[in-house]
């Protein structure tokens, strides 16, 4: 996922934030077991599933039911180890701004996405748009027929892509495609921006929330910006682009990636988010921008079907 898409952070920003002083916490590999345990115990937060496509026969059950993880196996969306980034580091004013932060939410001062707002996640580097809040389509999720359950439609907390009009990266041809019909489910999630490349979800414990929703969110979001790249570049493919970097497969592998956990109140962990968030973004601006561009190009003039 992280040369397609630049990866995904999962930070439970709740009103008890993480302070352990291990900066490499081990992490268990999720079970079933452990899933349907923590379901019970936040039973009377579930909700129900969240819309989709009319399209769709088969229920997609809550993110926060502990059979979604079956879902998301069941749909070629599993879990790996990405390598390690680096970028120029945080001054010790901007650490402090976080860490006053964290001590409000602490304190249960104000809302759980004020985090969003400190040096710690620079959302605004690099010059990609912020969105969220807002249902994307289901349309470009995968979609295995032998998985009875489908996917949820994503809906991040917050999520970065490119942006539209002026500050477009894409030509008048690339955006002709862009916003063909047969493209757009895919190139727009939602119609104010373009093919994100970073999501983000916030969890407060005193609402209910816990870390196992916020996997299986991201897990959609991410797989659904994934498989919107893989679809383009098979579409650009076909019309004759050579140099195409797919896997050829049975089926589709989605992999959701775990970094590391970032503390608020240390700052080595809040230097490494923003350091991972840049990379992200430089990738997204970089690397994952030249495959879009080339395979747009490729796609122009697009036909109907």
């Amino acid at each position: 996922m992280d040369e397609l898409n630049g990866g995904r952070i999962i930070l439970p920003a709740g009103r008890k934030l993480a302070s352990g002083s291990d900066p490499k916490p081990k992490r268990a590999r999720l079970t079933l077991r452990a899933l349907q345990k923590w379901s019970q115990q936040e039973s009377q937060y579930i909700k129900g599933p969240v819309p989709r496509s009319k399209s769709s026969t088969n229920k997609a059950p809550g993110t926060s039911d502990a059979a979604y993880i079956d879902t998301l196996y069941g749909h070629g969306i599993k879990e790996r180890i990405l390598r390690k980034r680096s970028s120029p580091q945080l001054d010790d004013s901007a650490v402090f701004a976080v860490k006053d932060t964290a001590e409000k939410l602490a304190n249960a001062e104000g809302t759980t996405n004020m985090i969003l707002r400190t040096p710690m996640f620079p959302l605004e580097y690099g010059g990609l748009v912020e969105g969220g809040n807002t249902q994307w389509n289901t349309v470009a999720m995968p979609n295995i027929p032998r998985c009875y359950n489908k996917l949820s439609a994503p809906k991040p907390d917050a999520y970065l892509a490119s942006p539209r009009g002026s500050e477009s990266p894409w030509t008048v041809e690339q955006n002709n495609v862009v916003n063909h019909p047969r493209v757009r489910p895919y190139s727009q999630p939602v119609k104010r921006n373009t093919f994100p490349s970073l999501s983000l979800e916030l969890k407060a414990e005193s609402a209910g929330g816990v870390l196992t929703t916020a996997e299986a969110q991201a897990a959609s979001s991410g797989s659904h910006s994934v498989n919107s790249m893989l679809w383009l570049l098979e579409e650009a493919k076909a019309a004759g682009l050579t140099e195409v970097d797919l896997v050829q497969d049975t089926e589709k592998k989605f992999y959701m990636s775990y970094l590391r956990s970032y503390s608020t109140f240390e700052a080595d962990g809040i230097r490494g988010c923003n350091n991972t968030v840049k990379n992200i973004v430089d990738n997204a601006n970089g690397p994952r921008d030249i495959k879009i561009g080339q395979a747009l190009f490729a796609l122009e003039p697009i036909n109907d079907s």
